[in-house]
């Protein structure tokens, strides 16, 4: 019983995250890469097409000419949301995610990364 209500919970808390209520708290994960934003846009999106799990739901340039993916869950919610940013000669790569949604996203997240 204790795993239904905590599944239960767990997909009602997804089901209402927005980009701006992930985007509020910590990052999951932050990863820091040499590539630039494009590049590790250009691949992230590319691995998510050829992906039969994952359906990428935007791309939105930010005012600072990062970049945001974002997966939606199956609730209307954001489930996943990676902010891809410029820094110095680095790219900053900030992971947020509901409950439940991070597995296969992130991993290819980190392979764009390297």
């Amino acid at each position: 019983m204790k795993y239904i209500v905590a599944i239960v919970c767990a997909v009602g808390l997804s089901a209402c995250s927005t980009v701006g209520s992930l985007r509020s708290g910590q990052p999951a994960q932050i990863i820091v890469s040499s590539r630039s934003v494009a590049d590790i846009t250009a691949c992230v999106v590319a691995r998510w097409d050829n992906s039969t799990f994952t359906v990428l739901s935007d791309v939105r340039p930010l005012q600072d000419g990062g970049t945001s993916l974002i997966i939606r869950n199956g609730y209307g919610g954001t489930g996943v949301l990676i902010d891809i940013k410029r820094v110095d000669a680095s790219s900053r790569i900030e992971i947020y995610s509901a409950a439940m949604f991070m597995g296969t996203f992130i991993n290819d997240v980190k392979v764009c990364a390297t």
